[in-house]
């Protein structure tokens, strides 16, 4: 289970979200569900297939697809209550450090639902386990 908190606002956006993901050999399957996504109090699901391969010695390359289904009165009349969103990245380890290059996207139902939040960009994330 996944607690969504955004401190430091007026929005009372926190809510649960419960998760299940399945993985046999470089796939992934994930199925998220929300009886009060957005702090709303109606449902909402999330879908994703991913695969990862790694490249022995180079890298590891990952990719995913997701949709996400909202009930109607979550986004309202006028806007899609669906988007799909995609995911393509590479990632290593070097020294200890994880770093990752990734391109993220969603189709026009998420550009509509979400404006420029919901536009590509290409993220670095670096991180460490300890």
């Amino acid at each position: 289970m996944l607690r969504y908190t955004y401190p430091d606002t007026t929005l009372e956006l926190d809510y649960n979200e419960f998760v299940v993901a399945l993985s046999y050999g470089i796939f992934t399957v994930e199925f998220a569900y929300s009886n009060d996504v957005f702090a709303t109090g109606k449902d909402g699901f999330y879908y994703n297939l991913g695969a990862s391969h790694e490249f022995p010695e180079l890298f590891t390359l990952s990719a995913s697809v997701g949709y996400s289904d909202f009930d109607r009165a979550v986004v309202g009349d006028g806007v899609p209550d669906h988007y799909v969103d995609w995911r393509i990245g590479v990632s290593r380890e070097i020294w200890g450090v994880n770093f990752d290059l990734s391109y993220y996207d969603t189709n026009g139902d998420g550009n509509d639902l979400y404006g420029k939040i919901a536009d590509a960009r290409v993220v670095l994330s670096v991180s460490m386990t300890f």
